[in-house]
């Protein structure tokens, strides 16, 4: 049995510095990873892959000079995945409170579609933003966003704060806005008892913010119908433009349209508005068509 102080101590993430570090059972699979990496690749050692009670499984996560390679213990095997930074489709990062989670997907020299899943206390977030950063423009940088784009979310501010400080924060040192769509939650009456009228969401609030080099969709998270507290989940999807072979505007029905993207290994991202926003996703549209021709 783990007591509540064992299992937090369990699931500190740690970052090593050196060879000596890896813990042992990984050691010889690490080390042909990285053997010819100078200096020492940057590292996690995440001793759990699940939070709150969910299967212990420890992780190691290092950053090679072309790719993302994920380390898994199952059993007394070590699993490799490698996540080549040319051919990664997407990048989830889901932060609520003190949960987070990130899920990588991309493709293989095969063609197929390769993924990770993982989840962390919210408390290593700094250890993680480093790979994050990487897949994302392919190199750590430090330089601070443009102040000026920044600044293009101000219009955010009156009615959709939290979704300005969202959008601000995913920006990238070079990262230039393109365009950007604020979508408020959609929802729909639903009566439950006592003549009471409840609300189902339809589509979460998000934001759909277009780049020099990403497509960016930050959304916040789903409530049950019956729930009337605050809201503090949140996950930003990031694409980058070359991963993206085509982009559309459907209709879905009278009321709602669809952006949808197509990238390598048939994935497809659909993005719901309402038909209020349509000039708005069309000018998005326009401004992807112009990088895709």
């Amino acid at each position: 049995m783990i007591t509540r102080v064992g299992r937090e101590q369990r699931i500190w993430a740690s970052q090593p510095t050196s060879f000596e570090e890896i813990p042992e059972v990984f050691y010889p699979a690490f080390s042909a990873l990285a053997a010819h990496e100078d200096p020492f690749p940057t590292t996690i050692i995440l001793p759990t892959g699940g939070v709150y009670g969910k299967p212990e499984i420890p992780w190691i996560f290092t950053c090679l000079t072309d790719a993302i390679a994920v380390l898994a213990l199952d059993g007394s095997e070590v699993d490799v995945t490698l996540h080549r930074i040319d051919s990664i489709n997407t990048i989830e990062v889901t932060i609520n409170l003190l949960y987070s989670k990130v899920e990588i997907h991309s493709i293989d020299e095969a063609g197929a579609p390769v993924s990770t899943m993982f989840e962390y206390n919210t408390v290593f977030i700094d250890f993680f933003t480093p790979f994050i950063q990487v897949m994302r423009q392919g190199f750590r940088s430090s330089t601070p966003p443009i102040p000026s784009e920044l600044a293009r979310f101000d219009v955010l501010k009156s009615d959709y704060y939290k979704f300005m400080n969202y959008s601000r924060r995913c920006l990238l040192a070079d990262q230039t806005v393109s365009s950007f769509v604020m979508q408020p939650t959609i929802s729909e009456p639903l009566l439950v008892g006592w003549n009471k009228l409840f609300y189902k969401t339809v589509v979460p609030a998000h934001i759909s913010i277009l780049t020099n080099s990403e497509y960016i969709d930050i959304h916040e998270e789903v409530k049950p119908w019956w729930y009337f507290g605050a809201k503090y989940g949140k996950t930003y999807r990031y694409v980058h433009r070359s991963r993206i072979r085509s982009v559309q505007v459907n209709d879905q029905d009278d009321e709602l349209i669809a952006l949808s993207l197509d990238l390598p290994g048939d994935e497809q991202i659909d993005v719901t508005f309402d038909t209020d926003r349509r000039q708005d996703v069309e000018q998005l549209l326009t401004e992807f068509e112009t990088s895709l021709n």
